[in-house]
C-alpha cells in the first residue's frame, strides 16, 4: 500500500488510496479475506474491476481521435491486487526478458538504448562495406489497446509461468467492465475483449511479455539468415525495443528487406499490433544513392528520414548535433518558467520549483549528449533570474550563485547546479562498464573498443562517443 503512487484520481467507487491508509485498522480484516480469496479461486471480487475510461490530449491541439489517449481508472482495491501480483513478477523480469528490451525491467536504463544507436549511426557511417547497414525506425499505434490475451498466455506458458499466475493474470485482463466519463456523465458498462489498461499496475509487464514474441520471430529469422543484423566481431544486433518504440538494424540486401518485411507482418498477426505508418522511417548511410533510397522505401512503404534523428528524446546523428537542436533544452526550461512566473510565488516556493519540476528537465540530455557550455550557462541565467526576480523583469541578487547552490549543510539552498549534474550525470554511464553489467551497451563497448578502454586507454583514433562526452 506504502509503495503505491499517491495522490492519483479515485476510480468509480471514488475511494482513494489515501482513505485506505487512514482507515487501515477498519478494512485490513475485510480486505485480506478478499485477497485470499482471490489467491484460491483467481476471481476478482464484485465491483473491484470495474474501470473508468477517460480520454487526454497527447499534444496542445488535438485534431483527431489519435491525438487522445484513453487512461484507465481503476479502483484502489483492484490497484492492491494487481499491485501484489506485478510485485511477484517484478524480480524475475530480468531473466525473463531478452536484453534488447529495456522499458520497466529494474537495471536496465532508457540511456544504454541511446547510446546504442548512436554507436550503430556511427559504425554505419564509417563502414566501406558493399551492402552498407540500414536502420529502420517503428513505432507501434495505440499498443496497450490492441495487446492479444491469448498472445499473452502463450508467452507466460512458454516461460513456464505457473498455472496459479496465469489464473491471476487472466482473472485481472478478463470480465473487467468498462465505463466511460464524457463531459463528466458515466456511460453504461460494457466488456472488451482484448487490450490492457493504462493505470494498471500489471499492463507495463504484460506489454514487454507480449514483445518477447518480436524478439523470439527476429532471433529465428537471423538463425536462418533470412534476416542479417548488424555485426560487430562476436556482437551482434538485429533491433532494440523500448515500449512501443522500436529500432531495426539489418543488411542492405533484398534477402534482408523481404525477411524483415515477413518478421513484421507475422508479428503484428500473430499479436494484433499495428504499426504507426506516419511515424516509419528508413536511415541509409552515406553512398547510398538516390534512386536505390526510394526502391527501398517503396518496398517498406517508409518514409527516408534525415538526420539528426528524434530517438526517445535525444537526436542522434553522424556528426555533431547542431546548437539548434540543442536548445530545445533551454526552450523547455524558458516555457516552465514562464507559466509559474505567471503566479505569485514566494521565493522558498521558487527555490523549491527549481529543483524538482525545472531542475529535474535537463537531466535526460545531459546523461546522453553532449551539451553546448552556452546553453548551460543561457539555462543557469534564466534558473537565477526566476530565483531572484519571480514574475518581475529584474531582481537583484544578495548573493551569488555559487551559495545558492551549495548544499544545505554549508548554508545554501541545495538547489542543483546544472554544471556539475552534467559532469555527475556522464560519469553515471562509468559505473555499469566498470561493474561488467550484463547489457547490449557493454556488449558493444567490449566488441567495438576492447575490454578495458577507461582511463585514457582508448586509442586517439578510437575514441568512443560516450568517452567524448565525459
Amino acid at each position: 500500500m506504502n509503495n503505491m503512487d499517491r495522490g492519483k484520481s479515485p476510480g468509480k467507487d471514488g475511494y482513494i488510496q489515501e482513505f485506505f491508509i487512514a482507515n487501515w485498522e477498519t478494512v485490513k480484516s475485510n480486505l485480506k479475506y478478499e485477497l485470499d480469496v482471490f489467491h484460491e479461486k483467481a476471481i476478482v471480487p464484485k465491483g473491484w474491476n470495474e474501470t473508468v475510461l477517460v480520454i487526454i490530449p497527447k499534444n496542445e491541439s488535438p485534431s483527431k481521435i489519435l491525438d487522445f489517449i484513453p487512461i484507465a481508472l481503476c479502483n484502489v482495491l483492484y490497484k492492491i491486487l494487481a499491485k501484489l501480483i506485478a510485485n511477484r513478477l517484478r524480480p524475475f523480469l530480468g531473466k525473463l526478458i531478452s536484453l534488447e528490451q529495456t522499458a520497466f525491467i529494474p537495471g536496465r536504463q532508457i540511456q544504454d538504448n541511446i547510446l546504442i544507436v548512436a554507436e550503430i549511426i556511427e559504425s554505419i557511417h564509417k563502414s566501406k562495406a558493399k551492402k552498407p547497414y540500414l536502420l529502420m525506425k517503428l513505432d507501434l499505434q495505440k499498443t496497450y489497446d490492441r495487446v492479444n490475451w491469448e498472445a499473452d498466455y502463450e508467452v507466460m506458458k512458454c516461460m513456464s509461468f505457473p498455472d496459479k499466475m496465469i489464473k491471476w493474470i487472466k482473472g485481472c485482463l478478463e470480465r473487467v467492465r468498462y465505463f466511460c466519463k464524457i463531459n463528466g456523465e458515466i456511460s453504461n458498462p460494457f466488456e472488451a475483449y482484448k487490450g490492457i489498461r493504462q493505470g494498471d499496475p500489471l499492463s507495463p509487464y504484460l506489454f514487454i511479455l507480449m514483445e518477447e514474441i518480436f524478439t523470439s520471430i527476429m532471433r529465428k529469422y537471423v538463425e536462418d539468415e533470412r534476416i542479417i543484423p548488424f555485426k560487430l566481431k562476436e556482437f551482434n544486433l538485429s533491433h532494440l525495443c523500448f515500449a512501443d518504440d522500436l529500432i531495426i538494424t539489418i543488411k542492405g540486401s533484398m534477402k534482408s528487406y523481404k525477411g524483415m518485411r515477413e518478421a513484421l507482418e507475422l508479428y503484428c498477426n500473430l499479436t494484433g499490433q499495428i504499426i504507426n505508418v506516419d511515424k516509419l522511417e528508413l536511415y541509409f548511410p552515406k553512398g547510398v544513392t538516390t534512386e536505390k533510397k526510394h526502391k527501398i522505401c517503396n518496398f517498406f512503404s517508409m518514409k527516408e528520414g534525415s538526420y539528426p534523428m528524434s530517438y526517445l528524446g535525444a537526436y542522434l546523428g553522424p556528426k555533431r548535433i547542431e546548437k539548434a537542436y540543442q536548445m530545445k533544452l533551454y526552450e523547455k526550461v524558458v516555457k516552465r518558467m514562464e507559466l509559474w512566473a505567471k503566479n505569485f510565488i514566494s521565493q522558498a516556493r521558487r527555490a523549491v520549483l527549481i529543483n524538482t519540476v525545472i531542475n529535474s528537465l535537463p537531466v535526460y540530455n545531459l546523461m546522453t549528449s553532449k551539451v553546448d557550455e552556452k546553453i548551460i550557462h543561457n539555462v543557469k541565467k534564466v534558473l537565477r533570474e526566476f530565483f531572484w526576480a519571480g514574475n518581475k523583469k529584474k531582481g537583484a541578487n544578495l548573493i551569488s550563485w555559487s551559495k545558492v547552490t551549495d548544499s544545505r549543510a554549508n548554508g545554501g539552498l541545495g538547489i542543483r547546479d546544472i554544471s556539475i549534474m552534467k559532469k555527475a550525470m556522464l560519469a553515471k554511464r562509468v559505473l555499469p562498464m566498470l561493474n561488467d553489467v550484463n547489457s547490449c551497451w557493454n556488449s558493444l563497448f567490449k566488441a567495438k573498443y576492447g575490454r578495458y578502454t577507461l582511463g585514457g586507454l582508448v586509442e586517439k583514433r578510437k575514441r568512443l562517443i560516450f568517452l567524448k562526452l565525459v
